[in-house]
C-alpha cells in the first residue's frame, strides 16, 4: 500500500498542473500493475521533473538520497554531512550554512514531487517509482546502489566500477566484492546495515586513494585499521568495538567531519591531530568516560561539537591532575553548535562560545535527555543555584532559546530582574539587557517556543508582561510543583495587552498558590475560547486572564487550590 500511495499524485510539475482524469488514470495504472508495465510517460515525467530542477545542487542532493534502501528514512543531517565532504554546495564553507543550503533543496524537491516526508523530524523519504527510474538519471552521473549481490557481479563484468563516483552497498556478503578493485575515481563509499564482512583484506582502500566521505554501519575491524591511507577525506562515519581504529586515524589531516556510534569509552588522542575537522559527533557513543586533556583544545577549527547526553566528566581529575577535557578549552573556537551536559553551571565556557551558536542543546545540571515536545534546535534545560548560572554565558542564550527548562532552579525568585537593588535570585539582570544579537529582534525571550518549569519553590511568575509581548511564537506553557508560584505574567501597567496565538498547551499541576494566567490585572475578552480540559469535563471561562489566548488550547489543571482569577 505504501509503495501504491507513494507513487499516486507525486513526481513533476507536468502532472501536478492535469486535470483530475490524469491523476485517477495513472492511480488506476499502478493498482492493475503493481508497479509492473507502468506506462513509460510516468516514468519520463519522473525523469523531466528532475532534469526540470533549476539547480544542479538539488539534482546532486536526490542524487545522495537514492544511495539509501527503499522506504528508507533518510537523516537531513547525512545529507548534509556527505554533502560537505563532496563539496556540491557552491559557496558554502561553514557547516551550518551546508545545513542551511540543504533544507532549501529538500525543499525545491518536495515541490516537484521527488521526496516526501520522513517518519520523523528531519528525515525525508525517495518516492518508490522515483527509486526505480533515478538508474536512467544517474548513468552518467556514475552513482551506484548495489542491493544484490547478483547487480554487484554484473557491475563488475561490465567494468562499471572504473568510472563511478559514489557506490552504496546495500546487501549481506561483500567480502570478495570490494577486493583487487581499482576505483580511480570513487569519492563516497557508503555500507549499509545488512552488510558483514568476515575476511576483507586490510589493504582494501589501496584502490580507493580520492574517497571523500566513508560511512560505516557496521563495524570493520579491516576497513578500520587501514584508514590512514584515506589521505583526501573529508567525511567519515563510524561504528567502533575498540580502541585500535585510533591509530589510524590521526593521518586523514583533510578530515572536516568525524561522527562516532557505538561503543567507545575512551576518545583517542590522536583526534587531537585533526587540524581541518570542523564537526565533531558522538552523540550516539554508548559508555563514553574519557575525552584527553587538550584534544579539544587542538581542534582549532572546531565549528559543532555534539556530545551525549550522561557525559559530564568535565575537569576530572586524578592525583591532582586535570585528564579530561576542559570547557575552557573551547574558549578560542568558533563555535556554531554546541550539545552538552554539565553538572554545574560554573564549569561553562567563556560567553564568547554562546556567541555565535546557531543550534544548541545545553543541560546543566542533570545529565536527563533533554525532552521537548517538538524537535527543536535550540534549547536550554537549567538546574543550579540561580546566583551561579547569572554569571554564566547562559544569558546570551536565552534570547535565542526556543525551549527554557527550569529545574529545580534553587533561590530564583525572578527571572528577570527589573530591580536595581536586588542583588540575588534573579538569571538576568534587565537593566543590563539580554546581549542584542543581529538575528534577534527582541531582547527578552523573542524566540521561545516551550516553557517548562518545574520546582523551583520561590519563585512567582515567569517575567512580567510587559516582557512578554516577544513570545507571539509560545506553543506550550508547563508550570508545576512551585510552592510560590501565583502566576505566568506579572502585570503592573493599566494598558498592557499582550496575546499568545499560537499557544496550543497549557498544564498547571500542583501550585497550591496560584492565582490566575496573569496576575494583578483582570483583562476582557477578546476571543472566544473553548479550551479542552483533561480528566475535568469542557470549562467555558469569562472575562477571565486567559483572553490573551485567542486559539484553541488543550489545558491542563492538577492540585490548583486557588484560581481567583484564572475563571473568575
Amino acid at each position: 500500500m505504501w509503495r501504491l500511495t507513494s507513487c499516486y499524485c507525486k513526481y513533476c510539475k507536468g502532472i501536478k498542473k492535469q486535470r483530475r482524469n490524469k491523476w485517477d488514470d495513472t492511480l488506476q495504472q499502478l493498482k492493475n500493475s503493481n508497479l509492473q508495465g507502468v506506462s513509460r510517460d510516468v516514468f519520463s515525467r519522473i525523469e523531466l521533473s528532475y532534469k526540470l530542477l533549476e539547480a544542479e545542487e538539488a539534482k546532486s542532493c536526490f542524487l545522495l538520497c537514492s544511495l539509501f534502501p527503499e522506504d528508507f528514512d533518510i537523516r537531513v543531517e547525512d545529507l548534509v554531512r556527505y554533502g560537505k565532504g563532496l563539496r556540491l554546495f557552491k559557496n558554502v564553507d561553514k557547516v551550518h550554512h551546508a545545513r542551511t543550503r540543504v533544507y532549501n533543496l529538500i525543499d525545491e524537491l518536495k515541490e516537484s514531487f521527488l521526496l516526501l516526508e520522513g517518519d520523523g523530524h528531519d528525515y525525508v523519504k525517495m518516492h518508490y517509482c522515483p527509486r526505480c527510474s533515478h538508474i536512467n538519471c544517474l548513468k552518467n552521473k556514475q552513482w551506484h546502489t548495489l542491493q544484490s549481490e547478483a547487480k554487484m557481479n554484473e557491475w563488475r563484468e561490465e567494468d562499471g566500477y572504473k568510472h563511478c563516483i559514489a557506490i552504496s552497498l546495500l546487501y549481506e556478503k561483500i567480502s570478495d566484492q570490494l577486493n583487487d578493485l581499482e576505483y580511480p575515481k570513487l569519492e563516497l563509499l557508503q555500507i549499509g546495515d545488512d552488510c558483514w564482512s568476515p575476511g576483507l583484506p586490510n589493504n582494501v582502500y589501496a584502490g580507493m586513494k580520492e574517497l571523500k566521505v566513508l560511512a560505516l554501519s557496521w563495524s570493520f575491524p579491516s576497513l578500520l585499521q587501514s584508514l590512514d591511507v584515506l589521505r583526501n577525506l573529508r567525511t567519515l562515519c563510524l561504528v567502533v568495538f575498540n580502541e585500535h581504529w585510533g591509530r589510524a586515524i590521526g593521518a586523514l589531516v583533510k578530515l572536516e567531519i568525524l561522527e562516532i556510534r557505538d561503543r567507545c569509552l575512551r576518545l583517542p588522542g590522536e583526534i587531537g591531530q585533526l587540524k581541518n575537522l570542523r564537526l565533531l559527533d558522538l552523540r550516539r557513543v554508548d559508555g563514553l568516560e574519557y575525552i584527553p586533556s587538550g584534544v579539544l583544545l587542538a581542534l582549532s577549527k572546531l565549528e559543532e561539537l555534539y556530545l551525549p547526553s550522561y557525559f559530564v566528566e568535565w575537569e576530572h581529575m586524578e592525583d591532582g591532575k586535570k585528564t579530561n577535557a576542559s570547557l575552557s578549552e573551547l574558549d578560542t573556537h568558533h563555535m556554531t553548535a554546541l550539545e552538552i551536559s554539565v553538572p554545574q553551571a560554573s564549569i561553562l565556557p567563556e560567553v564568547s562560545v554562546f556567541r555565535n551558536l546557531e543550534r544548541f542543546k545545553i543541560c546543566v545540571g542533570c545529565t536527563n535527555e533533554i525532552v521537548a515536545d517538538r524537535n527543536y534546535a535550540k534549547v536550554l534545560r537549567l538546574r543550579d543555584d540561580a546566583s551561579v548560572i547569572k554569571e554564566t554565558g547562559m544569558k546570551v542564550l536565552m534570547g535565542k532559546a526556543e525551549v527554557l527548562n527550569l529545574i529545580e532552579v534553587t533561590n530564583l525568585k525572578e527571572v528577570i530582574s527589573t530591580d536595581e537593588c536586588v542583588e540575588q535570585g534573579y538569571l538576568v539582570d534587565a537593566l543590563q539587557g539580554i546581549p542584542r544579537l543581529p538575528e534577534i529582534q527582541l531582547p527578552y525571550f523573542g524566540k521561545l517556543r516551550e516553557l517548562n518549569i518545574q520546582s523551583c519553590d520561590v519563585l512567582k511568575y515567569f517575567i512580567p508582561l510587559s516582557m512578554a509581548k516577544g513570545l507571539r511564537q509560545l506553543h506550550k506553557i508547563s508550570v508545576e510543583i512551585c510552592k510560590e508560584m501565583e502566576g505566568i505574567f506579572y502585570n503592573s501597567e493599566v494598558d498592557d495587552e499582550v496575546e499568545f496565538p499560537e499557544l496550543t498547551d497549557l498544564e498547571l499541576r500542583a501550585l497550591p498558590n496560584f492565582l490566575g494566567f496573569i496576575i494583578n490585572k483582570s483583562l476582557y475578552w477578546k476571543a472566544k475560547l473553548l479550551p479542552k480540559l483533561l480528566g475535568t469535563g469542557r470549562l467555558k471561562p469569562k472575562n477571565s486572564s486567559l483572553d490573551c489566548i485567542t486559539t484553541y488550547v488543550k489545558i491542563v489543571f492538577k492540585f490548583i487550590r486557588t484560581m481567583t482569577e484564572l475563571l473568575s
